[in-house]
């Protein structure tokens, strides 16, 4: 949701309310530019926000109200952009950098690790209407990631298990299952040819930069 934040004399929000366009079945991505009023009636209706702070950092539009809503009883999820918008699609990097994002705008109070990290599991189940998913706990589907954190860069950390999100950089995923099934395996994914992709996707950046050229 990107500007203008007002339609007519009417914030966004507060518009969208009029139209029975919120509630807990609904998510928006952005909302850079919600104003106090706009966030209270997302919580109260449970309106998700999809929260992409590096997209936002990088387009310069401002860092989302998520800590307020969150504070509010809201939804909140963590987002991230792909290759499409020249990103890597990389959770690790959207943690860390919502992290510093709040706490050099709003103060070292703004968020914890730990909320950054409710928002990329439990509260992005939670958007998206997955009971299932989000957490670790009996009944839910055993998605799991291990981390290898002997690296030296969280080695003098006092809790090494925040390491990925206050540490930033590339975390090293040793292990992941998905629905209790190995995925990641020692660092690898054994089903996929690295190599392969490698020069598929070279390719097909290539052929895409062509036809642009072409119609130029």
């Amino acid at each position: 949701m990107r500007r203008p934040a007002c339609i007519g004399q009417r914030r966004a929000v507060h518009w969208l309310a009029e139209h029975d366009w919120l509630g807990e079945d609904v998510w928006f991505a952005h909302l850079v530019d919600c104003d106090e009023s706009e966030v209270r009636l997302l919580a109260e209706t449970g309106t998700g926000m999809a929260h992409c702070v590096q997209a936002n950092a990088r387009l310069g539009s401002g860092v989302a109200a998520a800590d307020l809503l969150h504070r509010l009883g809201g939804t909140v999820s963590l987002g991230v952009d792909g290759a499409a918008a020249n990103e890597a699609a990389d959770m690790i990097s959207a943690l860390y950098a919502t992290f510093c994002a709040h706490r050099i705008t709003k103060g070292v109070g703004a968020v914890d690790a730990e909320t950054c990290l409710h928002w990329a599991t439990a509260g992005g189940a939670r958007v998206l209407g997955f009971d299932g998913v989000g957490t670790l706990d009996v009944g839910q589907a055993a998605d799991i990631a291990i981390f290898d954190l002997s690296a030296p860069r969280y080695l003098g950390q006092h809790d090494r298990v925040i390491g990925p999100i206050v540490a930033g950089g590339a975390a090293h995923i040793r292990h992941s299952f998905v629905a209790g099934e190995p995925l990641v395996v020692d660092g690898t994914l054994p089903f996929l040819d690295m190599g392969q992709l490698a020069h598929d996707c070279f390719e097909a950046v290539e052929t895409i930069k062509a036809r642009r050229a072409a119609k130029s």
